[in-house]
């Protein structure tokens, strides 16, 4: 997988908590993605493929996080969101076995109607 943009698109709309999402292809990600293979700094993961073309819902927005090495607060300038079950499996990462929730941005996502 390898983004080839100089300036990665921002998404076209919000989201919310409870918001049901559809997790873009491969292809549809990485036409947003630039040489790092990251969308405005947040880099897409291999880890994260297995989840394309997954429903899942928005668990909540992140503004910030903690930097594990430094322990600084990092507020991030742009949308990530976490999604209800859509955790990191560690696979390629030394069989991490934390589980940790990967973070998305809403242009990765394709919003879907409420559920009846």
């Amino acid at each position: 997988m390898q983004g080839s943009l100089r300036k990665t698109p921002p998404a076209p709309f919000e989201l919310r908590p409870g918001d049901r999402v559809r997790i873009k292809s491969r292809e549809e990600i990485e036409a947003t993605l630039d040489a790092n293979n990251a969308n405005r700094g947040l880099i897409f993961d291999v880890e994260e493929l297995r989840f394309c073309g997954q429903e899942a819902t928005v668990l909540q927005r992140v503004d910030r996080i903690i930097d594990e090495r430094t322990g600084r607060m990092i507020d991030f300038k742009s949308d990530a969101y976490v999604l209800d079950g859509i955790v990191c499996p560690g696979d390629y990462h030394r069989l991490c076995a934390r589980g940790i929730y990967s973070y998305w941005r809403a242009v990765w996502l394709e919003k879907l109607p409420p559920a009846p």
